[in-house]
């Protein structure tokens, strides 16, 4: 079912909403989960808009890669031998993610949409290992040592080549996502179980560089990073004693809380620079996937465009802008069950003169695509 609404923008921003309680954007979805499947989840969406994920053919998650925009056209790439399986994040041919044996997480990198394509990059140290993001060159996530403790961990494309992140004095850290070398995350230092730091890295351990935070704020944490490098997303804990969306921008890492007004908590998922998705949560309402721009006033709640009473839980993972379309790739979970849907947002980015439109009709994407819900 195609959504129609009249969108009141601010010209002088360009912000595609204009206030957290009015859902004031003209937000289309589609429904990418294949008939047949017990459900289907999408993780991101690539710089030339391909799709992945993961799909449930039965009872364990298989990874997948959507080879159009249409429900039908997915490949199943899970690795022969392993029980469940999922895409995290793609930069051109390469798709890294993780899978399970048994009881074991292992990171990985698939050379191309098959299953074929697959190689572990476990390293043998670890007793498990988890892979979230990718330059292309390089490879980003943590492992959890046999001794019990969790260390942020890069690859170049091989199990042999991980080197550990972990800083200097650093009791634990997690790497959530890389662009053009620079890692982000965060770091817990002595004693045990203190509050997360929020942080990068520039190829090695040593480089590790806290990202400020004001001391209203407690427990930051840093997961995603704009292929420019010139912002940061993560969340850090504010007044309502739980998580908000946050960001880090330009060359001063300036602080920018991206949390709704009324809302109790929220988080980042993906960032492009100007961009950001992730959720949102309200008391009595639940975790709704999110969509900003740069400011807490131009949140959009993307489950507003979702069919009435259908959907309950959702998250936005990941965006991508092509031209003046913004597509944003996610997952929501039907009301009264399990069964979770593969979703993909979009909008039409205005132009700085516009103040109101009328979209009737959607521009639709260059190439073949699904049909809109």
């Amino acid at each position: 079912m195609d959504r129609c609404l009249v969108v009141t923008l601010c010209a002088a921003s360009c912000a595609v909403g204009a206030a957290a309680h009015t859902n004031s954007a003209e937000v289309t979805y589609q429904v990418l989960t294949p008939a047949g499947q017990a459900g289907a989840s999408l993780s991101g969406i690539s710089p030339d808009l391909t799709i992945f994920g993961a799909v449930k053919p039965s009872i364990s998650w298989h990874a997948a890669v959507w080879t159009s925009w249409s429900p039908a056209d997915v490949v199943d790439i899970h690795p022969v031998g392993t029980t469940t399986s999922t895409v995290s994040r793609r930069f051109g041919s390469q798709l890294v993610g993780n899978t399970n044996f048994e009881t074991s997480s292992r990171a990985g990198l698939w050379a191309g949409p098959s299953a074929a394509s697959f190689k572990s990059l476990h390293p043998s140290a670890y007793a498990n290992s988890t892979v979230r993001g990718t330059d292309g060159t390089h490879q980003v996530g943590y492992g959890d040592t046999n001794a019990g403790s969790t260390r942020a961990l890069m690859w170049s494309g091989t199990a042999a080549s991980a080197v550990s992140l972990n800083p200097p004095s650093a009791v634990q850290s997690h790497a959530s996502d890389i662009a053009g070398g620079r890692a982000v995350g965060w770091s817990s230092f002595a004693p045990l179980f203190t509050e997360p730091v929020a942080g990068y890295w520039d190829g090695t351990a040593a480089s590790w560089t806290v990202l400020p935070v004001p001391a209203e704020y407690t427990g930051p944490m840093a997961f995603c990073i704009s292929p420019d490098k010139g912002e940061i997303g993560g969340q850090a804990v504010g007044s309502t004693g739980v998580n908000w969306a946050v960001t880090w921008h330009g060359s001063s890492n300036t602080f920018t809380s991206l949390n709704p007004a009324g809302y109790t908590g929220s988080g980042l998922s993906s960032t492009d620079g100007v961009y950001q998705c992730g959720y949102t949560i309200q008391f009595g309402v639940g975790q709704r996937a999110a969509l900003w721009h740069g400011t807490a006033e131009s949140f959009i709640d993307l489950s507003a465009a979702l069919e009435p009473g259908k959907y309950g839980y959702s998250f936005a993972s990941e965006l991508r802008r092509d031209g003046n379309d913004l597509w944003i790739a996610g997952s929501a979970i039907q009301n009264g069950t399990n069964f979770n849907d593969a979703i993909l947002w979009h909008i039409t980015i205005p132009t700085p003169a516009t103040t109101t439109i009328f979209l009737g009709f959607m521009r639709r994407p260059r190439r073949s695509r699904g049909q809109a819900r």
